[in-house]
């Protein structure tokens, strides 16, 4: 790739990431086979969506993204195409690639900084495109999402999103009215996943009742309808 920078070289190419030793050189006389279409990011469900394409990735052996809390740095290795088969290059192809990443280790009220890189075979890194901010942020209200997958068997998932402090109770209810399972538990504000697991229950249609209790004394309940089959 055309300009000049700083290159990174990396160890442990075959395998795990082993280290980062970096040589002051010219990208002009050290270029990387890869030119970037589009890159951005994006805050979905409470978790940070990275996504980049490339135009060409002439020898380009995969990426890494790498994420910080501060613009400057440091930097700090978050995924590797050396463990990560999503983030492997397309290989030597003109046509370039579209690529992917989910950062689920993040939390409301936090901003994060991404910068993707492109290593070639002989193990030279380079940054492609520029530093991604990110900001997660509450949601602005509570809500409760349909379970997936449904029908289940035995178990399902339910996400759900607090826009403050919040004591949230799940209720199960079979077809007749019975209470089949509760828990409770208390969260920060964000979006949340809890698993519901019904392997000693018969198939049939169950109701998932969640009441929200916010710090602020706002309430909230939704019911949703799922059904086991086995």
């Amino acid at each position: 790739m055309a300009g000049s920078g700083t290159l990174a070289e990396r160890t442990g190419i075959d395998g795990a990431v082993a280290g980062r030793f970096y040589l002051g050189g010219n990208l002009l006389d050290n270029p990387l086979p890869v030119t970037l279409k589009a890159v951005s990011a994006a805050v979905d469900a409470g978790k940070v969506c990275l996504t980049f394409a490339t135009a060409t990735e002439i020898g380009a052996f995969g990426f890494d993204i790498l994420r910080a809390s501060r613009k400057t740095g440091p930097f700090e290795l978050l995924s590797s195409y050396s463990s990560n088969a999503a983030l492997k290059a397309a290989g030597s192809t003109t046509l370039g690639g579209s690529y992917s990443f989910v950062d689920s280790k993040v939390s409301v009220g936090y901003t994060y900084y991404y910068k993707v890189e492109a290593v070639d075979k002989s193990g030279t890194a380079e940054q492609v495109g520029g530093i991604l901010e990110v900001k997660v942020t509450a949601p602005r209200d509570f809500a409760v999402y349909q379970n997936y997958p449904n029908p289940f068997n035995p178990s399902t998932t339910i996400r759900y999103d607090l826009k403050e402090q919040s004591n949230v109770r799940l209720d199960v209810y079979n077809l007749l009215g019975m209470m089949v399972r509760s828990e409770s538990f208390q969260k920060e504000a964000g979006t949340f996943e809890t698993q519901v697991d019904l392997a000693n229950m018969p198939s049939g249609i169950y109701y998932f009742r969640m009441i929200i209790s916010g710090k602020s004394g706002a309430s909230f309940v939704s019911t949703k309808k799922a059904l086991l089959i086995k």
